[in-house]
């Protein structure tokens, strides 16, 4: 699991005031909790207020008047509300350079067959939920999903996933022991590659944040799998061009030596956007320039691998390992 997860704005509004004053103290104890363990920022639908205040929470009674009403006349809750709004939140679910390759997945509810934004997101960035439990699906955990995802061969790709649905204290706590080896056995594979780095990939430099990210891998399992199986094309691929048998580097070139992750540059926009631009330049290890890591390998849950091929010496130097850079 990521270190953000998604609040559900599909499990609103809540019956009445009632069921309000019932289950919000606990979803408040919830995302404090979530935030200690390390999911330190929750995402938040580009419809939904990123402040809370204007999100409704049953017909005409949003979170503003519980605010004002039920939390300020309790001074523990009162208390827990101002750390609640402490958690970082950002928006939206998808990032305007990940719609394109979003469009082309889906995801629906295993039972209803219904499609819901946040559990396509979820999915998508390998996170959990944030619900209130005001009906099914909402109050189980974890919720089954049929994904369909269509490769560059416009096959589509069947998968069925479950997405962990953070509704009350007792399901994180079962699932804190699974998330905390999940962490720790991350760390050790990503820590053992580094370590085995000149065995692995002896034809690739590792230089910019990579290195880090080895040494310190917390993200899933899948993403550092598919990660080693798209360095092990790029290594084979730099081997060739080193001794001459290639001339130029092309993205097909890595189709050929078998790639079947999407390879691409970046856009224009990102491009001429100098922050962008700066988030993909790193230095050479051989020389210590910097340059434009533009071309990237796109694996699991939305990872990149930015790597530069440097035609002056036909090396490869990978740069980035990680979470899609905005």
């Amino acid at each position: 699991m990521r270190d953000f997860v998604f609040f559900n704005h599909h499990c609103l509004p809540c019956h009445d005031k009632k069921q309000v004053d019932l289950l919000m103290p606990e979803f408040l104890k919830l995302c404090l909790r979530t935030s200690l363990f390390g999911l330190k920022t929750i995402v938040i639908d580009q419809d939904v207020d990123a402040h809370w205040f204007r999100i409704e929470l049953t017909p005409g009674y949003y979170w503003q008047d519980w605010y004002s009403g039920t939390a300020l006349r309790d001074p523990s809750l009162k208390e827990q509300v101002q750390a609640f709004l402490r958690i970082s939140t950002r928006q939206p679910f998808f990032l305007p350079e990940e719609l394109d390759a979003a469009l082309l997945f889906d995801v629906e509810h295993g039972e209803s067959k219904c499609s819901f934004a946040v559990l396509k997101a979820a999915v998508w960035h390998d996170a959990g939920i944030l619900s209130i439990p005001t009906r099914g699906p909402w109050n189980v955990s974890p919720i089954m999903v049929q994904t369909h995802e269509m490769n560059d061969a416009n096959e589509i790709r069947e998968k069925v996933n479950k997405v962990e649905n953070l509704y009350s204290l007792d399901v994180f706590s079962k699932i804190e022991p699974l998330l905390i080896a999940e962490r720790h056995a991350a760390m050790r594979s990503g820590k053992e590659i580094w370590e085995n780095r000149k065995t692995l990939f002896p034809h690739l430099e590792f230089c910019g944040s990579a290195p880090d990210q080895l040494r310190t891998w917390s993200h899933r399992s899948s993403c550092l799998e598919q990660s080693l199986e798209a360095m092990r094309v790029l290594d084979v691929f730099a081997e060739k061009w080193g001794i001459g048998e290639i001339h130029e580097y092309t993205h097909e070139i890595l189709r050929q030596f078998g790639l079947t992750h999407r390879v691409s540059g970046e856009s224009e926009s990102c491009a001429n956007d100098r922050t962008r631009q700066r988030q993909r330049t790193f230095h050479l290890h051989t020389t210590g320039e910097a340059a434009y890591f533009e071309n990237h390998i796109k694996v699991a849950l939305g990872f990149r691998i930015h790597f530069f091929c440097d035609a002056n010496d036909r090396r490869v130097h990978v740069g980035y390992i990680g979470p899609h850079l905005k």
